[in-house]
């Protein structure tokens, strides 16, 4: 009797992130067969690789159950063949799923085909074809992300099987195939210099090489020999470097500056946590060493556990060099009211695991113990909620604990629902969800980026693709603080001397008669002309701003340069508790996000 088998029966020699696939698999019937209404479901390695796009039946058609009739003109790019002595047939959906038997909240891609007509005989074969080119396409893509272990899987799922976590559904022999993703050649390079450098200091260049997904090169470092050039105050490094994609930044000259401009994304799982995939080392080797950052955080679940979370803490003392890198101590909050991030402004290790702390249901005496123990601390550390318009519920919120929050990550643009103008949103909006709403509120908050990334790679300007709902590349913090230490960030934070973008280093000054972005301004200036002035210097040319004034956009620009400075005056009486920001948008659209300034 023939034996049930699974396996890939041609395949790249290597699976380099980012590139275009074709893999087939074959699936022999055992000695039982399959019958009708069985599912075979083909797991790919994560939601990462290219999505697969499956036949169609068309409906209209006089039969139906003939699933033999395709639709034609959708894309398509996997297919599937059968040899049955019985006429079976199959009838294939794609979507977002775990693994069975995986209680991680990491979900990836399974092609589930049916079996219709009649049953499946022992010894039949079904012939999968991921990537194929048939149909016009170049087949499906590689996942982005370096990962050095990843399976194909193959389940059976029996008609009757009800929901996951109930016995039934069964691994085929021969699964799972593993796999390892390799970084690509350097096809990219970031140019670095202090966004704000002293006049006469003659900064150099860093460069940072990458392949096309981001990921550290593999292969020989390219040969780039960056220099500067100079346009008044703004100073750009550039090279030439043939076949290399460069990214760039400006650095503006100031006299004696007391204040400068430190960019990190502290925001990100390692494996620690159940969702995440990297080990602690490689995140944080990642932001210092490839995304060329000033800071990270690495913000797991509830520091996960008493062992990881000291761990953590022994790593951010590890890595922090003051004045050259810091890898600020922090954990992640996540309740069914919102999810928030802690950050401390030092770096003692605690042996206190504050995952029995971490509620904020009402207790007894009317407290929210999660906020009771921010409010403990609170002159060591600070709190920002993320992904504000899927989780946060703004009832439950502290304004002195929480002074400025998560506007963009690789989720998505939470600064309002999509029907109110955001481009950079692909899911549902929670009812009174989202920054805007925040401030509508009378909340007095500032905004920061981040990534979230789940893979360890913080600050990468690639989607990562990892998980299900992640769409987009890895936002920014630009911090503005005197010196690159835990405690004048954090200090940063408190005072909202910040803002945020989807990656790109944009230099962003705004300020209402004087007072930077952050500040409150008294009462007097409710029925006084106000004077809104700004500067934008821009990774590309500067195509729109934004001035919203109390979530309406009063005033825009469309500056088409890449240094783009306005002074605008409001003469109208506005009602205590105004608040002015500023929005930014690039022509190669990146975007920015300056913290509010508000007016009484």
């Amino acid at each position: 009797m023939p034996r049930e088998t699974f396996e890939i029966i041609s395949r790249p020699e290597r699976f380099i992130a980012g590139e275009p696939v074709t893999i087939t698999f074959r699936y022999i019937a055992g000695d039982e067969g399959l019958t009708v209404g069985s599912k075979l479901k083909l797991g790919l390695p994560s939601a990462g690789w290219g999505e697969p796009l499956v036949n169609h039946k068309r409906h209209w058609e006089i039969d139906p159950a003939d699933a033999r009739k395709w639709l034609h003109y959708r894309r398509l790019n996997t297919t599937f063949d059968i040899e049955s002595a019985t006429g079976a047939f199959l009838e294939p959906y794609a979507r977002h799923e775990q693994r069975p038997g995986d209680k991680r909240c990491i979900q990836r891609w399974w092609i589930t085909f049916e079996v219709i007509g009649a049953d499946l005989a022992p010894g039949d074969t079904v012939t999968i074809t991921y990537g194929d080119t048939t149909w016009g396409e170049t087949g499906c893509s590689v996942q982005p992300v370096v990962e050095p272990k990843g399976d194909f899987s193959l389940f059976v799922q029996p008609p009757d099987y009800a929901a996951p976590g109930e016995e039934g559904i069964r691994e085929v022999p021969g699964s799972p195939v593993w796999v390892a993703v390799e970084a690509g050649p350097a096809a990219r390079a970031l140019l670095r210099l202090p966004t704000v450098s002293a006049a006469g200091d003659a900064p150099q260049p860093r460069v940072y090489p990458m392949d096309r997904c981001c990921n550290p090169a593999q292969g020989d470092a390219p040969t780039i020999r960056p220099r500067i050039e100079v346009l008044g105050d703004v100073l750009r490094p550039t090279a030439d470097a043939p076949g290399i994609t460069l990214e760039t930044q400006p650095s503006i000259e100031q006299n004696d500056p007391r204040e400068f401009i430190f960019w990190g994304d502290m925001h990100g799982k390692t494996s620690f946590s159940g969702d995440g995939l990297a080990p602690i080392d490689d995140y944080l080797g990642y932001a210092r060493d490839v995304a060329g950052a000033d800071f990270t955080c690495v913000t797991d679940h509830s520091g996960c556990n008493r062992e990881s979370w000291i761990t953590t803490q022994e790593k951010a003392v590890e890595y922090t060099r003051d004045g050259e890198f810091v890898a600020l101590k922090g954990f992640e909050f996540s309740w069914t009211h919102g999810h928030r991030n802690v950050y401390f402004d030092n770096h003692e290790i605690e042996d206190v695991w504050p995952g029995e702390r971490l509620v904020l249901e009402l207790a007894p005496d009317g407290t929210r113990p999660f906020f009771e123990y921010l409010r403990g601390r609170k002159h060591e550390l600070v709190s920002i909620p993320h992904h504000t318009l899927v989780w946060t519920d703004w009832d439950i919120y502290d304004q002195e604990l929480e002074p400025i929050c998560e506007i963009y990550s690789m989720w998505g643009c939470s600064e309002r629902p999509i029907g109110a103008g955001n481009p950079l949103w692909d899911k549902s909006c929670i009812p009174g969800g989202g920054a805007q709403a925040a401030l509508a509120r009378g909340y007095r908050i500032g905004f920061t980026a981040a990534s979230d990334s789940h893979s360890g790679f913080p600050g990468r300007q690639h989607p990562d693709l990892y998980g299900f709902c992640f769409s987009y590349k890895s936002g920014l913090a630009a911090i503005r603080a005197p010196e690159l230490t835990a405690k004048a960030l954090i200090d940063a934070v408190k005072a909202r001397n910040c803002y945020g973008t989807t990656g790109a280093r944009i230099y962003v000054e705004f300020a209402v008669n004087g007072a930077r972005m952050g500040s409150e301004l008294p009462g007097e200036m409710l029925h006084e002309p106000r004077t809104i002035t700004g500067r934008v210097v821009g990774t590309a040319p500067v195509a729109r701003i934004d001035i919203v004034r109390n979530n309406e956009d009063w005033q825009t620009l469309l500056p088409d340069r890449d240094d783009a400075s306005f002074e605008l005056t409001d003469e109208e009486p506005i009602a205590a508790g105004s608040y002015y920001y500023l929005r930014a948008w690039q022509t190669d659209g990146e975007m920015a996000w300056a913290s509010p300034v508000w007016v009484g």
